[in-house]
Formats: structure tokens, sequence, C-alpha cells
């Protein structure tokens, strides 16, 4: 009988390597076998179910949301994390903390890497460990709103271009003009014009997915009237990402906003890996239509709002 066939020392080689942690040269002593043998031993020890490893994943919750959202919607990247039923401020400011940890794993080196406004995005960039990358951080969308929020994109690119040791460029503009001509005369300043050039090239792109609410921090930054909040729900807007509105499969509504909008819109990002962080189940909606438009490449969000987002396109809902 060939030692492969000998189940007693099978079981003995596999009680001695996984139970009491010898190697296999301390095995193949013991059993005055070969380390080949020993090694042959093990393999077959799993094989045939002698062996049987288990992980004990406590984030297995996580996991299988990630893999859900991934397979459904065709992404690269999913990162879920739990938030212990936080919400609002305090959702972003934990979701940030928890996503700073790995994310300079996507940062690019070398690259230019766009950045929208987003509270979740600030408080992500401000809990980032430092690191050199030689990127070049550009701002998707202007901010130059009446207030001066610590979340609009010009601020947070330069606390990007701090963490990573890298450029930035600023986008002196408004992000929302108030008629077309405006928005052309904008345009047609050098400065502003190869920023927005320039954020179209972006290999990376870091977005936040906005909501049509009125307290929304879309709403807020380009300081929407609610006439044109109006307009944007009877277009059947419920997302808003760049300087994009997306209806609830995905497509690109609010045309005469967009228009009027200083910035990179979603369709300009096609080329780019484009990574979506939000999270709150009353975004979940938002960043369904954000999906299902295939608008995002990864996406980083919690485990309430993965759960939300997979009930609602169960249940196809469009109101």
């Amino acid at each position: 009988m060939s030692v492969i066939d000998d189940k007693k020392l099978m079981v003995r080689a596999a009680q001695l390597y996984y139970l009491y942690e010898s190697n296999q040269n301390e095995i193949s002593q013991k059993l005055g076998i070969s380390r080949a043998q020993v090694s042959r031993l093990l393999t077959a020890a799993k094989e045939e179910g002698i062996v049987e490893i288990k992980i004990n994943n406590p984030f297995l919750d996580e996991t299988e949301l990630e893999q859900k959202l991934k397979k459904l919607f065709k992404l690269n990247d999913v990162l879920i994390y739990d938030l212990d039923n936080l919400e609002g401020e305090d959702a972003y400011e934990r979701l940030g903390e928890l996503a700073a940890v790995n994310f300079n794993l996507f940062i690019p080196e070398n690259e230019i890497v766009g950045v929208m406004s987003g509270k979740t995005i600030s408080k992500l960039v401000k809990n980032l460990k430092p690191q050199n990358k030689n990127a070049l951080f550009v701002p998707l969308v202007g901010g130059l709103g009446v207030h001066g929020y610590d979340w609009y994109a010009n601020i947070i690119c330069q606390r990007f271009s701090d963490k990573f040791n890298s450029e930035y460029l600023i986008l002196n503009a408004p992000i929302l003009v108030s008629d077309k001509a405006t928005h052309k005369r904008f345009l047609l300043e050098n400065g502003i014009k190869s920023v927005i050039q320039t954020g179209k090239k972006s290999k990376f792109t870091i977005l936040g997915i906005g909501t049509i609410d009125k307290d929304a921090t879309t709403t807020k930054a380009e300081e929407l009237t609610d006439k044109e909040r109006d307009y944007l729900i009877n277009e059947g807007a419920v997302a808003s990402i760049a300087t994009s509105y997306l209806d609830i499969s995905g497509n690109i509504v609010g045309i005469d906003i967009t228009q009027r909008s200083i910035g990179v819109s979603i369709d300009d990002l096609k080329t780019s890996y484009r990574m979506g962080i939000a999270c709150g189940k009353n975004k979940a909606k938002a960043i369904l239509a954000t999906l299902k438009g295939g608008h995002l490449d990864g996406l980083i969000t919690s485990i309430d709002t993965a759960e939300k987002i997979l009930e609602l396109n169960k249940k196809k809902e469009c109101v």
C-alpha cells in the first residue's frame, strides 16, 4: 500500500500540521516519510474531506451584499461597511473613517484624479493617511456659492493634494448660473475651460451621489430655486451626480439645468474609473438610479443602504 492510500497516516499528518502546527519538515521526520509525501498527504486530506477549512468571517453580511451588488450591476469594486445604524452627519463621518483605511489603494500615481463635492467625500479625505502619489486632483464642478461649505470640490481637491503630496486645480466658477448665455461666457474663459477639459481626462474619479431633496447637499451647493427643483422632479429626477441628473432608470434628465451647470457631466467620465461614495436609506433610490444607468465602476456605502438598494431594485419602485 502506498503512503497516499494510508488513511491513518493521512489523518496523523493532518493533525500534526493543522492542530499542532508542525511544519512539513518536522512531520517528515516524525512519520519517517519524505517531505514530498507529506505534501501529497495534506493535499489528499483536503480533497477527501478529512480536513475541512472554515473561515469565520465577522464581515459575512457585508461580503454577501458586496457580491450581490457586484454581480447585479457589473461593478468592479464594492466596499460595504457596518455603520452601527448611524444616520445623517454621524453616518457620513463614520463611513469616511472606515473607507479611508484602504482608499489609498485606489488613488493612482502620476495620474489625473477627478473630485466631486460632497459631505462624505469631505469626511473621507480628512481621515486618509498621507502618502506620495504625485497626482493631479481636479474639481469636476464649480463652487462659488453664497455659502462657504467645506465640502465644495475646490476645497476637497486642495485637501487631497495635501494628503498625497500632489498638485491640484481650482475651478473658479459657480456650479450653476442663471442662463445659457452666462454659461457660454464662463466657458470662454481659458482658466475655466482648461480645468473642465482636464477633468474630463481623469483616470479615476471620486463621486458623491445626491438626491433632489430640498435639504440635499446638491440642492444647497447649486442653490436651486424651488421652481428649478420642481422642474427636476417633474422631469423624473431622483439623483444628482457630477453635473447630471438621473431618473430612476439612470437616464439623464433636466437638460435645462445641466446646460447651465459648469463642470463635467457623468457622460464625460465614461473612460474614467468612477468610484461612488454615499450612504443613507434616503439616498438608496438615487444610488440605484446611478447603478442602473451604468454610471459607476465601484461603490462605497453602508449595510443598510445596500439592503435598501436591493429591496428597491427587487420591487422595481419608481415613485
